[in-house]
């Protein structure tokens, strides 16, 4: 007789879900992973990041009383992938100079596009506007 659940194999961890009203911040894996696609290594802050970010979802959610399998063979040494590198940069309207500086200076470099953003002060709502930068 066939066991009717069956034990994960290898380093594949059983783990609930995590109900939350706050998202979980996946910024520093996102920017580590972007990085990694354009050759400008960033440092990952917290190594478990990936595992976490698969964890969260909304409380709407929380009559599933979900479990996920998740895989943690060689987590800590491999890093996710993305598929797309950025073609782009969109540069807030409260970016800082020195911030700009450097990120004007990796755009450049990889040839991605550059695109500012602003408020028009002469219009009356509080729409952002986008406008195309070039290389100076």
């Amino acid at each position: 007789m066939r066991p009717l659940i069956s034990r994960p194999s290898g380093n594949i961890t059983v783990m609930p879900v995590i109900y939350s009203s706050i998202r979980f911040d996946a910024t520093n894996l996102l920017a580590s992973c972007l990085g990694k696609n354009v050759g400008i290594p960033v440092k990952r802050l917290d190594m478990l990041d990936s595992i976490k970010s698969s964890l969260y979802k909304s409380p709407d959610w929380e009559y599933e009383k979900e479990w996920r399998l998740i895989n943690t063979n060689n987590i800590l040494d491999s890093h996710p992938h993305l598929k797309y590198a950025p073609v782009g940069i969109y540069y807030g309207a409260q970016i800082s100079d020195i911030n700009k500086k450097i990120l004007r200076r990796i755009a450049f470099e990889k040839g991605l596009a550059e695109f500012e953003m602003y408020i028009d002060k002469s219009s009356s709502d509080y729409e952002m506007k986008i406008r195309p930068l070039s290389f100076k």
